[in-house]
């Protein structure tokens, strides 16, 4: 879905706010968005998660060279196993990544994992967004013709 078309006119009219604008911030809530983490009841709350998906999601904003972030998150060795998507953030300007979590973890420990190994390879450059710690963390869908799914899923 994100490569085709169905997201493509809202993420475009997204894109045509200023960024760090009021409009922009208005336009992106009427963006669908997903829970990657599970499905909550009988609310989208941290308390709430029902079922757990296995997955986390990563959040890189504001990126100076998305393309470069882009290009270094798929080479790196450690994160590509459990890799599972990876496209351009709904303003343009960062990158949501999609990762198999450690089942044996917590949501929370899982993040940190991630974060501290990020932290420490590639310095504050791809340090995911600290919102991502909460499993109840929305994630916005949009369109990117060129997002990369493991080729585990179809990719």
């Amino acid at each position: 879905m994100v490569h085709g078309p169905r997201f493509a006119a809202a993420t475009e009219w997204l894109r045509q706010a200023p960024a760090g604008s009021e409009q922009r911030a208005e336009r992106k809530k009427a963006l669908d968005y997903v829970t990657p983490a599970g499905t909550f009841a009988p609310t989208r709350a941290n308390g709430n998660l029902q079922t757990s998906s296995g997955l986390l999601v990563l959040d890189f904003d504001h990126l100076p060279d998305v393309a470069a972030a882009r290009a270094v998150l798929l080479s790196d060795a450690l994160l590509q196993p459990g890799l599972v998507l990876l496209f351009t953030s709904p303003g343009g300007e960062g990158l949501k990544a999609l990762l198999e979590a450690d089942p044996a973890a917590s949501h929370l420990d899982n993040f940190r994992a991630l974060s501290g190994y990020l932290a420490g390879c590639y310095g504050p450059e791809l340090q995911p967004d600290p919102s991502g710690k909460d499993v109840a963390r929305a994630c916005f869908v949009c369109h990117d013709a060129d997002a990369w799914l493991s080729p585990r899923f179809g990719g």
